[in-house]
């Protein structure tokens, strides 16, 4: 019964906390300009997402992080061609679902290990 309500909590706190993450993140990275890249205040959210809430919400935050850093690099750097930072986000895209992956197959194995 207590781990059960456990569970359910888990998952009603961590929801606000990693909307905090990602909204850090993106304000951190407008604020910084183009001179700094910030790969793992982004990726945060999204290993967090998927080792505690599952894969598919951790594919959905790595979506939202890589739009809304798309979004800003638009905003920022204007002198870069649009299809430059379209390929530049589609390459982020592919290391973060890489990344999420791995932590949803590590998540996987441990539990397995447990039983």
């Amino acid at each position: 019964m207590l781990l059960v309500w456990l569970k359910r909590w888990r998952r009603i706190v961590l929801w606000p906390v990693i909307l905090a993450l990602l909204i850090a993140a993106f304000l951190l990275h407008y604020l910084s300009g183009t001179l700094l890249d910030f790969y793992v205040v982004f990726l945060v959210p999204s290993l967090l997402a998927t080792w505690f809430l599952g894969y598919r919400v951790g594919v959905l935050v790595t979506i939202a992080s890589c739009f809304g850093w798309s979004y800003s690099d638009l905003t920022l750097r204007v002198d870069v061609p649009f299809w430059a930072n379209i390929v530049n986000s589609l390459a982020r895209l592919v290391v973060f679902f890489l990344f999420v992956w791995a932590v949803h197959q590590i998540r996987v194995l441990m539990d397995r290990l447990e039983v």
